[in-house]
This record gives structure tokens, sequence and C-alpha cells, in this order.
């Protein structure tokens, strides 16, 4: 299995996304480490299970945020939410719609990608 640098997970209505590094540490505190479990058999179970989602976007960036997998899009989705609804004179959902035929690349100033690629 390829472990990838990112991931997604679904937590309480809201993803989140997980650097390797960070899966690492968990796994470092988990229950499952000390039970003897591998990193790799950890991880294998978490994407077995759909509680986390191979999360790329370096081969994407020249695609449209309509072009994406669903979790990627409402990734992208969630975090332009959080800068629109910061923005008192903003209309979010006017700015949403103007997103969704945005390329990945013309996003980079409104939320930061550049951290995962």
């Amino acid at each position: 299995m390829k472990i990838e640098n990112f991931y997604l997970s679904i937590e309480s209505d809201e993803i989140e996304v997980f650097s390797k590094e960070q899966l690492v540490e968990l796994f470092d505190k988990s229950q499952d480490k000390e039970n003897g479990s591998t990193f790799d058999s950890w991880m294998y179970d978490l994407l077995k299970r759909s509680l986390l989602y191979p999360f790329s976007i370096k081969d994407k960036m020249h695609l449209t945020v309509a072009e994406l997998p669903t979790l990627h899009r409402e990734y992208i989705f969630q975090e332009c939410r959080k800068v629109f609804d910061g923005i008192s004179w903003v209309d979010t959902e006017k700015e949403l719609d103007n997103v969704e035929n945005e390329k990945l690349t013309n996003l980079t100033d409104t939320i930061d990608l550049i951290q995962f690629l």
C-alpha cells in the first residue's frame, strides 16, 4: 500500500486534512500500536473502513473545482465558505457559485492549497 502525504477525514460534519506525520503521531498514541499493529496495517484498516480518504491535489491544480472528486470538492467549498463568511461585505453563496468554475490554481489566494503540493 502506498502511503500518501495527505488524507481527508470527516469528523462532526467537517472535513479535516491530516498529513502523514500527523497520522503517525495519532498512531503512536493509539491502542492499535500498543496491541502490536503496524502503521501500515492501521492505515489500511482506516482506508478500508472509509474513515480516511487519500487527498492529493498536486496533479489536479489545472482542474476546476467542479471537476474534482466529490470529497475534494466538498473540502474546497468548506474552506472557501470559512473565508467568505468572515468577510461581511461578501455574498458567500454567490462567491461559492463562482468557486465551482475556478481552477485550483486560481484559488491559492483564497485558501491555502500550496501546503498540499
